[in-house]
């Protein structure tokens, strides 16, 4: 048996919705998926919790701001990801939040939008497709084999 043990990655993912609608933005000069799109999203950092992530990330990522109660957690999936890497994802509803998002991150992203989340478009990531799916179906946790 191995002593090494196996490494898991953690991220955070938020969900803002408006009129039926779901926001995403398009990976750009990442190295990974580019051209897809995704939620805005981040890994969490040294010393730092999921909801703390979130709310860094969405003032970096698109500039809202929002209160720690306004963030929600309605998902977590272990995922192993097409990169190798194994992942404990958290999504979050951001329920209320101030500002509009844009994109301050236009290095990696070159698209942000609103999008008919019955009618997702074709190079949204698969696990951020499956992970609504399951969100609105109200599971609470998921995995996923290497499918991204």
């Amino acid at each position: 048996m191995s002593s090494e043990r196996h490494q898991i990655y953690s991220a955070v993912y938020g969900i803002l919705r408006k009129d039926n609608k779901v926001f995403l933005m398009r990976r750009f000069n990442t190295g990974y998926r580019d051209g897809f799109l995704t939620l805005p999203a981040g890994h969490i950092e040294k010393d730092e919790l999921p909801r703390e992530t979130m709310l860094r990330e969405l003032r970096e990522e698109i500039g809202i701001i929002c209160n720690p109660e306004s963030i929600i957690g309605v998902h977590a999936m272990h995922r192993m990801s097409g990169s190798d890497r194994t992942y404990v994802d958290y999504y979050f509803e951001i329920s209320k939040y101030e500002g509009e998002p844009e994109n301050k991150e236009p290095g990696k992203c070159d698209q942000i939008g609103w999008y008919d989340e019955k009618n997702l478009p074709e190079n949204t990531l698969l696990h951020i497709k499956t992970v609504l799916g399951f969100i609105k179906n109200k599971i609470p946790i998921s995995g996923m084999r290497k499918m991204d």
